[in-house]
Formats: C-alpha cells, sequence, structure tokens
C-alpha cells in the first residue's frame, strides 16, 4: 500500500494524540476545531517496577488524565485509541511484557465493552538501556532485532488473547529501518512518526495547508496505517497546553470507521474440576479447573479454601494450589455442600461458578464392631454409589429439600441381623421412614456420638432401644429387608 495522500477538504481526517501532559482538553471545542479521532494515553511501564528519567526515580503509572479524556471524548463522538507507552528499560523478559499488557487492558478494557473504539496502540519510542550500564539511556540494549521485535510481540499478543483486539504499534523510521524486524512490520498495522520541515524556512511543519504544499516529501517505504506528522501543533481549539501532537490517517472517514472494534467478552466456562469433591481441613492440595477461555483470568476465589497460587496452561487448564480447606466447624464457618468458584478477569468483572466443587466435613473412621462380612452392595466402593440428590418439587406440588447420600454404605445382611452401636455417645432421634422400598424394614436410628458427629442407620425392622445414652458394642436394632443397612458416617 502507498501513502493515499488524503490531504484535502474533503477527505482530510485530522488527529490529535494526547497525555496528561496537555493538561485540561475542552473536547466539544476540539471536536469543532475538525478533530476526527484521537489516541489518548492511557498507561505507561510495568506495575511494580521503576524506571529512570533525568536521573529521577519514577513509578510506571496510569496517566491521571485518561479517564476523563476518554469519557469526554467518547462523548463528543470523537473516535478514539487508547495507548501504552512502553518502558523495557529494566523489564527484559517476556513475562515483564505480558504483565504490562496485562496491566494495560485492565484499564482500558471497560471502554471497548461499552463503545467501538479504535484499535489500542503500543508505543514504541524509547530502545531499552545497556544492560551493563542502565543509567546511560543513550546505549541500546545488548538485544539484536529479533529479541526486541518478540519483546514487542508477546506485549501485543496478550493484548489480542485478552482483548480480543489487534493492536497498532508506534515508532518512528529509526525503528522501524534499525531496530526491529520487518515481520514484525508486516504483522501489524503501523502509526509512523515523522516531522515534515520547511526546507525554505527551516520551520517545522505544523498544519494541514501547509502540510499540502510538502506532501510530495514524504514517501513510506511501509504500510503506515497513521502519521504522527507535528509534535509542536499550537492551532487546535480547546488544548490548555502550548503545544500538542497531529496526526492524518491514510484515508478518508469512510475507512478509519472500518477500524472501530469493540471487545471480545470470553465466554469462560468451566467443565469440571479435578477432584470435584473435598474433605474440610485437607491441606497443600492441588485444585485443576478444565474448561476454556481462561486467558483473561486475573484470581481465582473458591468459598472456604485458602489459595496462594494459580497457573494457566496453554490447554485451558488452571492449577489452584491450596493451602486449606476449611469447613463448618472452624472460624470460617462455610458450610458442608457445594462451594462458589469465583473467577476474576482483567477488566475488573466476576464471573461465579456453582456446583462445581463439593466439600463435606473430614471423615471420621470408626472400628465397625460387627462380627462376620457382609457385602457392600451400594457405596464409594461398589459396582455403583450413592449421590446427591437436587432439590425438586414432585408432581403434586410437594417441595423435597436437596440431600446427599454419597458416602453411604450398603450392606447385605439377613434380615433381624443385630445392629450394634460402633461408638459412645446417645440416640439423638428415632423414627419410620416405610415406604415401597422398604422390604420388611423402614425405620431410622441417628446416633449422636460425644465428639458431635451423627451416625444415621436406615432400613431397620425394630429398635432395641429408643432413647438415652449408648456405648460402643451395645445392640440397638435389627436389620430391615432392603438390600442392605446403611451408615452414614
Amino acid at each position: 500500500m502507498v501513502w493515499k495522500g488524503y490531504i484535502n477538504d474533503t477527505n482530510k481526517s485530522i488527529d490529535i494524540d494526547v497525555s496528561k501532559n496537555n493538561g485540561y482538553i475542552n473536547w466539544e471545542a476540539v471536536k469543532s476545531d475538525g478533530i476526527s479521532f484521537a489516541f489518548i494515553k492511557a498507561t505507561e511501564g510495568y506495575p511494580e517496577t521503576y524506571y529512570e528519567k533525568n536521573n529521577e526515580v519514577v513509578k510506571n503509572f496510569l496517566d491521571k488524565n485518561f479517564i476523563e479524556n476518554m469519557t469526554n471524548a467518547i462523548n463528543e463522538g470523537i473516535y478514539v485509541a487508547p495507548y501504552h507507552f512502553i518502558r523495557v528499560d529494566y523489564n527484559e523478559k517476556i513475562s515483564d511484557a505480558k504483565k504490562a499488557a496485562q496491566y494495560f487492558v485492565e484499564k482500558i478494557k471497560p471502554f471497548y465493552i461499552n463503545n467501538k473504539l479504535l484499535p489500542p496502540v503500543i508505543d514504541i519510542e524509547n530502545p531499552p538501556k545497556n544492560k551493563e550500564n542502565p543509567a546511560n539511556i543513550g546505549q541500546i540494549l545488548k538485544w539484536n532485532k529479533k529479541e526486541f521485535s518478540d519483546w514487542i510481540r508477546a506485549f501485543a499478543k496478550e493484548i489480542e488473547s485478552l482483548l480480543g483486539v489487534k493492536p497498532i504499534l508506534y515508532m518512528n523510521e529509526n525503528f522501524t529501518d534499525n531496530e526491529v524486524e520487518a515481520s514484525l512490520l508486516n504483522e501489524y498495522k503501523l502509526w509512523i512518526a515523522k516531522y515534515m520541515f520547511d526546507a525554505k524556512n527551516g520551520t517545522v511543519i505544523n498544519n494541514l495547508d501547509d502540510l499540502k504544499t510538502h506532501n510530495t516529501n514524504f514517501k513510506p517505504n511501509k504500510d503506515y496505517l497513521f502519521w504522527q506528522f507535528t509534535e509542536t501543533a499550537n492551532d487546535i481549539s480547546g488544548i490548555s497546553s502550548t503545544y500538542v501532537d497531529k496526526d492524518l490517517f491514510n484515508g478518508s472517514i469512510d475507512d478509519l470507521k472500518k477500524l472501530l472494534v469493540q471487545a471480545t467478552i470470553s465466554n469462560t466456562q468451566i467443565t469440571y474440576v479435578q477432584p470435584n469433591q473435598l474433605d474440610a481441613e485437607t491441606e497443600d492440595i492441588n485444585i485443576i479447573l478444565h474448561g476454556s477461555n481462561f486467558s483473561n483470568v486475573s484470581k481465582v476465589f473458591i468459598e472456604g479454601i485458602s489459595i496462594y497460587h494459580f497457573t494457566i496452561d496453554s490447554n485451558n487448564q488452571i492449577t489452584i494450589y491450596a493451602s486449606k480447606v476449611h469447613g463448618a466447624n472452624t472460624q470460617y464457618s462455610v458450610p458442608v455442600g457445594y462451594r462458589k468458584i469465583i473467577l476474576k478477569f482483567y477488566d475488573g468483572t466476576k464471573t461465579s461458578f456453582d456446583k462445581k466443587i463439593y466439600v463435606k466435613e473430614k471423615t471420621s473412621f470408626i472400628d465397625l464392631p460387627y462380627k462376620g462380612t457382609y457385602k457392600v452392595t451400594q457405596g464409594n466402593n461398589a459396582s455403583y454409589t450413592h449421590y446427591y440428590h437436587n432439590a425438586y418439587t414432585d408432581k403434586n406440588g410437594k417441595y423435597h429439600p436437596a440431600w446427599d447420600n454419597t458416602y453411604a454404605i450398603d450392606f447385605a445382611m439377613p434380615l433381624n441381623t443385630t445392629i450394634i452401636s460402633p461408638v459412645d455417645g446417645e440416640i439423638y432421634k428415632v423414627y419410620d421412614e416405610t415406604h415401597g422400598g422398604c422390604l420388611g424394614g423402614g425405620r431410622v436410628m441417628v446416633i449422636k456420638d460425644n465428639k458431635g458427629n451423627y451416625l444415621t442407620f436406615l432400613h431397620l425392622r425394630s429398635f432395641l432401644k429408643t432413647k438415652g445414652s449408648v456405648h460402643k458394642g451395645e445392640e440397638v436394632a435389627k436389620s430391615g429387608g432392603s438390600k442392605g443397612n446403611k451408615v452414614n458416617v
């Protein structure tokens, strides 16, 4: 593509690019002065680190006027694009590029969710410093073109992953010719900085009329989408600073509108969890979430589980490193049952997932003082097991609350086999629950042991006692005629 030269009164698309350095901006006045679009600074550098500027240590930041500028410009109908000023000075790792991109996207994504905007921009102006002498800003870091280009690619691809939008690269011709790979310039659209001079007067060209006269002096050898032709314009209304940058779009207003994009909202799903059932009080456990579209997840929360770290791999899998699973008998007082999994995204939004992971109180193993051997017909070690029963309303309109017998066990034993209490405690409750499945016994006994655990015996034929204390080994009931007697531990 060559420069289309849309520098005439009917097809001009003029833009400014601004930051906090331009002070307060009256965007209504800017709009009335014929400005069609604007690049607005959002962030700079890499969070959690510092860089040097004029021998002063400066923390990376969100531009203090970013939200105000974006909001007011959008309200005036000006097409806008946020940009991030990269700092590679002390952030040489590819992971640094990704984290910087995450910081950038976190700040800009709310605007892309609610509006159609121009693609975001990666502002590449300062080459990396020399590793051996970081204070010497003038020296180039000992990276080759590929290393620097790979850093920029990692930043750009992270934006694409989190926002669903391919960014634009801003740089001057020294960078395009000497600092980055030619292949990088073919992968992304470019916004080029090339200032025009009036050779006769020795002055920078700052306005459109003068630029028309010198249009032929600019002969780009790359596929430039935007052209920043001055940084010293002073003829734009509503700008409180002395100077402002000016740009031209390589096309018409209709062409510009075709670039407008809106963020892709990831349809994040959790399909299953390993393990999907946990004992309370479990410590130092790994929990794996399987699903899709996890790339923009910034934090993971699971109700009543202490998480100290998590990782996301390329196979749509989140591995959670948990230090503690809390139960009902702890200071957290989290009930037994399904715990919510909450994923937080870089744009600040959250999504809650229910019924993906179940937590029960820590299993207490007890010695069953029965004589003889009986087959387990239903339970976790049998051919089929019990399960969690969801609440439902039957055809007669009666509501049945949820209940769980996942860990119940059925024993196949003869009718009228003596049932012996396996613990010391008291009879908490006895009642009759006879129904069609109770072949010869539908009575129920609940024993509360001295530790506060409840043991439930179902499918009983008769009770040998119905109240008072019991001791381990005491005869308490006779078995019924179902498939077996169920013991809830």
